[in-house]
């Protein structure tokens, strides 16, 4: 850095960071976790609520499950986000009778192959008595204030549908003005084009109530020259190698139903 002491340094006068070595094995991706009634972060008498409550915590809520910070609350505007990238996992879990737990998410589905039985919910039991839950990771982008985070939301169970809804909606758009190279090509348009808008809604069924994820799809795309844009397909790139960074505590965590909406319109 050679400039006058007098002037104003910007972040690109950083020739060196200290990231230099660090990669995405290095890093913890936060998932982001609905809090429940029965969240340990709002039910006093759960065990583990005095070391993971915090101040104004309560139901309804949206947070990064590696720094509890707020994204979302209700009656708050939405959260804002860009879809960069995808996975399906399948989680294995010990049933609650075992001390019940986390155990690890497999990638591919050859673990399938291990698949004996089902329970009455119609959860495959594994051959070592293990349960196994098919899990739809959305990579996203967090936008706040022009503050960004790389996050994961998690789809499982019945929302699995709300998923794959979301993905054949963006990916049903190929010609949305964006260039002549997406026309003749007739290609999805990337993820990273579309902004979207999280927020909760309630659900229930026959065995209670929740707070499910709703996802908004916007009606514009982003512009290539966006900040967002660009940092969209940054994170795009590393995708492959994201999945290595989610820690099992987010995995175990990370859990929520879906409501989606195209341009406004429940699906």
């Amino acid at each position: 850095m050679t400039k006058n002491k007098n002037e104003a340094l910007t972040l690109d006068d950083y020739k060196v960071t200290g990231y230099e070595n660090v990669g995405t094995k290095d890093l913890s991706i936060p998932f982001l976790v609905i809090l429940q009634k029965g969240s340990s972060q709002v039910d006093k008498t759960n065990p583990s609520y005095e070391s993971k409550t915090f101040p104004g915590a309560e139901e309804g809520m949206i947070i990064n499950s590696n720094t509890s910070e707020v994204y979302y609350q209700q009656k708050g505007p939405e959260m804002e986000i860009v879809p960069c990238g995808f996975e399906t996992c399948y989680v294995e879990w010990r049933p609650r009778g075992d001390k019940g737990g986390f155990v690890t998410a497999h990638r591919g589905d050859e673990i399938l192959k291990q698949i004996r039985s089902y329970n009455d919910k119609r959860v495959p039991i594994l051959a070592n008595g293990n349960e196994l839950k098919e899990t739809k990771y959305h990579f996203v982008l967090v936008n706040q204030d022009g503050l960004t985070t790389q996050c994961v939301i998690p789809f499982g169970s019945t929302q699995i549908k709300k998923s794959k809804n979301w993905l054949s909606i963006m990916s049903s758009r190929k010609t949305n003005n964006k260039g002549e190279k997406y026309k003749i090509q007739s290609l999805p348009l990337p993820m990273f084009f579309f902004k979207c808008y999280v927020s909760l809604v309630a659900e229930s069924n026959k065995q209670g109530s929740w707070w499910g994820w709703k996802i908004r799809i916007g009606k514009t795309l982003l512009e290539e020259s966006d900040p967002l844009f660009i940092e969209g397909f940054n994170v795009a790139q590393t995708v492959n190698n994201a999945f290595e960074a989610m820690s099992p505590t987010s995995i175990e965590s990370g859990s929520g139903g879906a409501v989606l909406q195209d341009n406004g319109n429940i699906i």
